[in-house]
């Protein structure tokens, strides 16, 4: 993203002109933020990193006494193993996150995965690649827990 900022100088400031006169000197500089996230991919990744990343994103609909299509997101260690309700996957397949149906469901593919339904999560902004990356980077090292 990129942000023009308008700077005003005053002519005194830069020694140009009577400093009394008023008069002002536009400059426009170009600044560039970044908004990416990191380039690297995550490694060590353990259940509470990826349960921030439930909370932050799936908390209207399955945390808090949501439980929506039956499925509490409340602690990510009981999606583990757990069959999945639209296909014949687990929703976690601990070492193989090819296998695992939530994948599927985060990245818009649950056809593939042998499910249906829509792209998760619902009604709101899927998460990043980088989000889906670390969960599956958790779920391929065989879903850590944190000590």
């Amino acid at each position: 993203m990129q942000v023009v900022l308008r700077v005003a100088l005053l002519s005194a400031l830069l020694g140009c002109g009577d400093k009394d006169d008023g008069d002002v000197i536009e400059d426009t500089a170009v600044v560039t933020t970044s908004t990416t996230e990191p380039t690297e991919p995550p490694r060590d990744v353990d259940h509470l990193q990826v349960q921030a990343i439930m909370d932050a994103h799936c908390g209207p609909c399955h945390l808090d006494g949501n439980i929506e299509a039956g499925l509490t997101l409340s602690n990510v260690l009981s999606l583990i193993a757990r069959p999945a309700s639209q296909s014949g996957l687990r929703l976690v397949e601990p070492g193989d996150s090819s296998r695992s149906y939530l994948l599927f469901k985060l990245r818009g593919e649950q056809v593939l995965g042998g499910g249906s339904g829509q792209q998760m999560p619902r009604d709101s902004q899927p998460l990043s690649d980088y989000e889906i990356e670390t969960i599956a980077v958790w779920i391929d090292e065989g879903c850590t827990i944190a000590e």
